[in-house]
């Protein structure tokens, strides 16, 4: 017997608590073989294909500050009474936040393969060779923070939490992961989850024509008159919230309309020349190039938010 398969995200169980989407949700073999994956809609579902009685794994992902109640990974069993629906919990009530203005609350929880709480893991991070000097202008005083280095472990549900310096690099090390120091760049805000942190994954990019970022974020457009040279400045965002100029290592550009722009990425400046054809379209795609952070799959996976810039030549 098969049945159609759906996953409903809210902060509760059904009834309780309210639908939450933009969550990633994908279906694998109980062998960690991939089948499907999906978004929860406006209502929380997903629907994830017609599929034979039996036990399967879902791998959730949920959006930023939100956390999954029981575990990132969980088993599901398939009965033949159509539809089969199951329910997963998300924590949306958001992120601590760090009660010092020049620092950013870093949290998060680690698990294992299996969703169970991973304790005792030793995160080692390094801060800059030179002090930094903090102005406090309310209170007209200037703070000296002196580098040093500082492990934490994860506790018995497999949290941690530390403040950093907001927009700073750091060196860090994972325990039972790297082997090496490999730096990371702290989001300017007040609070990020750590896992996004330690391990930089791409949410977007981002244009901005002067001081205006073009929109909408998830697919900008221009509009641009002939003949007439425009320049925007590139940005890469991560899932953490940091924000970096220009386009990561880690991303493709491809563009196939020289017949009616030209378009030259020089670091973190466009460069876009329109010709002689009016009343056409032309396209710059952006592609990972690999779908994985530090060498770990990562998922939502694939196209990346705003990775098309659409240009209407007038």
């Amino acid at each position: 017997m098969a049945a159609n398969i759906f996953v409903v995200t809210r902060t509760a169980l059904f009834p309780g608590g309210v639908a939450v989407p933009d969550v990633h949700v994908g279906l694998y073999t109980t062998q960690g073989a991939f089948l499907t994956s999906g978004v929860t809609d406006v209502n929380g579902s997903v629907f994830l294909g017609n599929r034979a009685a039996g036990t399967y794994e879902i791998r959730i992902t949920p959006p930023q500050s939100g956390q999954v109640v029981g575990g990132t990974l969980q088993s599901v069993t398939v009965v033949g009474v159509d539809p089969n629906t199951f329910d997963v919990v998300i924590e949306t009530s958001g992120l601590p936040v760090a009660v010092d203005a020049a620092f950013c609350r870093c949290s998060g929880y680690f698990v294992t393969s299996h969703g169970n709480p991973a304790a005792g893991i030793a995160l080692h991070f390094k801060e800059g060779s030179f002090p930094v000097l903090l102005y406090a202008a309310g209170a007209k005083t200037t703070r000296v923070v002196v580098p040093e280095e500082k492990v934490l472990r994860t506790d018995s549900k497999g949290y941690v939490s530390i403040d950093l310096l907001r927009d700073a690099v750091y060196s860090v090390l994972v325990g039972g992961y790297d082997n090496v120091f490999r730096e990371i760049k702290v989001p300017d805000a007040s609070s990020a989850p750590l896992v996004d942190v330690l391990f930089p994954t791409i949410a977007r990019v981002e244009y901005k024509d002067g001081d205006t970022t073009l929109s909408p974020t998830d697919a900008p457009t221009i509009t641009l008159s002939i003949p007439t040279t425009k320049t925007l400045k590139v940005f890469t965002v991560w899932r953490s919230g940091a924000k970096v100029a220009g386009m990561s290592s880690a991303l493709s550009l491809n563009f196939d309309d020289q017949a009616i722009l030209d378009a030259t990425l020089t670091g973190d400046t466009l460069v876009l020349k329109t010709k002689d054809t009016p009343n056409v379209t032309a396209t710059i795609k952006v592609a990972l190039k690999d779908a994985a952070a530090h060498g770990i799959p990562v998922a939502p996976s694939g196209t990346i938010p705003g990775g098309t810039l659409t240009i209407s030549i007038l």
